[in-house]
């Protein structure tokens, strides 16, 4: 089946909810692994890793199944405070409220892209087509085109 699941964050208990849009209790409740408050979750298309951005400038995968960190990597100096993960699941994007926006492999192991580096972004949006990200604050929204990996295949 196609249950898609969503995270509910728990700031005071350092803890995300995972939820099934077919049942009306938890399926689970993980414990956020890094020093900060978490910001942002969010589920990677398969329903098998969570992705968690906190305020301690950190970018976390874990495994839903067993609970195992996958990745921790220090994304920013500053705390993270927004993420989005593309509908194919092959970009993370994250942004903070003074260092940019930025792209992440899906493993959480390699930062891809700058896509501005003075924008501030508390939210980010990817297009249903992957194409695009927006990325907002209070007082504007901004669209980017996402570069797919073959917009970012090195030579």
């Amino acid at each position: 089946s196609d249950d898609a699941l969503f995270t509910i964050p728990h700031r005071k208990t350092r803890s995300v909810e995972i939820w099934s849009h077919m049942r009306d209790e938890p399926l689970a409740i993980l414990p956020f692994v890094k020093n900060g408050q978490f910001t942002q979750a969010a589920i990677l298309p398969g329903n098998e890793v969570l992705v968690v951005a906190g305020t301690g400038g950190y970018l976390s995968l874990q495994n839903l199944i067993d609970g195992t960190l996958l990745a921790s990597q220090k994304s920013q100096l500053l705390g993270l405070h927004a993420l989005a993960v593309s509908p194919t699941g092959d970009r993370i994007a994250v942004g903070t409220s003074q260092e940019g926006v930025r792209l992440w492999s899906p493993d959480g192991k390699s930062e891809l892209l700058v896509l501005e580096p003075g924008h501030a972004a508390d939210l980010l949006a990817f297009s249903p087509d992957g194409e695009s990200l927006i990325a907002g604050t209070k007082d504007r929204l901004t669209l980017f085109r996402a570069p797919s990996w073959d917009d970012l295949e090195i030579e």
